[in-house]
């Protein structure tokens, strides 16, 4: 597990995490170039967690084994924590072939320490993979007289509180190795991400609630093609030659990746919104050689297809992009 930020992309950011936290309680959700909503849980993330669930089908879990999964502009990182639980809730592949890598990435690295990692971690908890752990620290029967303090039940509908001992930090990390598990944290803005040093090209790049500002959307769908494009080496192909998804890819398509947004179809106030992001996603080829080895091979014109919509109260979507 490891982090990386870009220290340029913070002039003028909160200091301290009382400063942070006072965002919780400010007017407004959004304070450009400071603070982008990350400490805060939007309905986005949700929708694209259960497209997930359904677009993976019956054992998601084994069908993520040897994937690589990026996340841009996390926050609580909701649709992230749906693919750690479900790689932890099924046995650990048979070799380091298998590796699972999830790279998170927000513009604040403050929203990465004070929400991102805790929820990491508390997926591990409530699930399978530390079932071990918290039986080897129940309270002993025999020495009555020493006072411990019970962990909490592995139960999302519970409420409790979990100390983040040294003791379930290790086992933590150990469970991590022992499942071939990576998991990177980066912050700073798109302008300054690096797919490659991240680790890309991915198998699976999601992102909700980010296509809110008009002018940071070109930045967003340069990152988004870059992290899927299928490189004319075939080695982002070999990596998810496996992959499964329901509602795949269409006859005679060669599409070796899968990219989801989840947004609001109008962001009112800030001026952003599907209309103006997919513009931004059509547009985000022009100018370029055709015959750069980083450019798909199959696609002439990037494409956005509505794969789940929400028309009850704030009209929301979740579109798969092929670059």
């Amino acid at each position: 597990m490891s982090s990386d930020s870009d220290s340029t992309a913070h002039v003028g950011a909160a200091d301290s995490t009382d400063n942070a936290l006072g965002f919780l309680d400010a007017p407004s959700d959004l304070v450009p170039g400071v603070y982008e909503g990350g400490l805060k849980t939007w309905e986005c993330s949700i929708d694209l967690a259960e497209c997930l669930h359904t677009r993976l089908g019956d054992d998601p879990g084994s069908r993520l084994k040897g994937k690589s999964i990026l996340e841009l502009g996390c926050g609580t990182s909701v649709p992230s924590l749906y693919v750690l639980h479900q790689v932890l809730s099924v046995p650990p592949p048979a070799s380091s072939t298998e590796e699972i890598v999830i790279v998170l990435q927000d513009y604040n690295e403050l929203v990465l320490r004070l929400v991102t990692l805790p929820n990491v971690i508390l997926a591990w908890y409530m699930s399978p993979a530390s079932s071990s752990f918290r039986d080897s620290v129940q309270p002993s029967p025999v020495d009555i007289d020493v006072e411990e303090e019970p962990l909490p039940q592995a139960d999302p509908t519970q409420p409790g509180t979990l100390p983040f001992s040294p003791q379930l930090i290790a086992a933590f990390l150990a469970s991590l190795q022992e499942r071939h598990i990576t998991i990177r944290f980066f912050s700073g803005s798109w302008e300054a991400f690096d797919v490659r040093r991240a680790g890309g090209p991915f198998d699976v790049v999601l992102t909700s609630e980010t296509i809110y500002r008009p002018e940071s959307l070109p930045a967003l769908a340069r990152v988004m093609r870059e992290a899927c494009v299928q490189s004319r080496t075939g080695g982002l192909e070999e990596q998810t030659s496996r992959m499964k998804i329901e509602d795949g890819p269409k006859e005679g398509e060669d599409v070796r990746y899968e990219c989801l947004v989840a947004a609001k179809r109008v962001y009112f106030g800030v001026g952003g919104g599907v209309a103006e992001f997919v513009k931004a996603v059509e547009e985000s080829r022009a100018g370029e050689d055709p015959s750069s080895p980083r450019l798909p091979v199959r696609s002439a014109k990037p494409n956005v297809e509505t794969v789940l919509e929400r028309t009850e109260g704030v009209k929301r979507i979740v579109m798969r992009i092929r670059w």
